[in-house]
């Protein structure tokens, strides 16, 4: 049974649970081809490069803090959206 009364639709949940120093989630809007999202998790920036990231965006994204957000110069303007979620590489050093 379809229930179309819902004022908000859960599209995805859940925890992410990676021991990896740094943790990107990544968001198609609608001005890409398609809208959608992606999480990247890795110990340096460089993991950005296996979704299509381009060098300038890898680097701008890997002097961002953590809950700031980044558009990537690349395709439409707006189309995708870079959030930093976490960056413990200098914790305890």
């Amino acid at each position: 049974m379809r229930r179309e009364n819902f004022i908000t639709e859960h599209l995805a949940s859940g925890i992410l649970d990676t021991d990896k120093r740094l943790l990107y989630g990544i968001i198609n809007t609608d001005n890409y081809d398609v809208m959608g999202y992606v999480f990247v998790a890795g110990d340096t920036p460089d993991c950005l490069e296996d979704v299509g990231c381009v060098e300038e965006d890898v680097e701008k994204a890997d002097r961002m803090g953590v809950g700031d957000t980044l558009y990537a110069d690349w395709l439409t303007d707006k189309a995708v959206i870079i959030v930093k979620l976490r960056d413990t590489r200098f914790d305890g050093e």
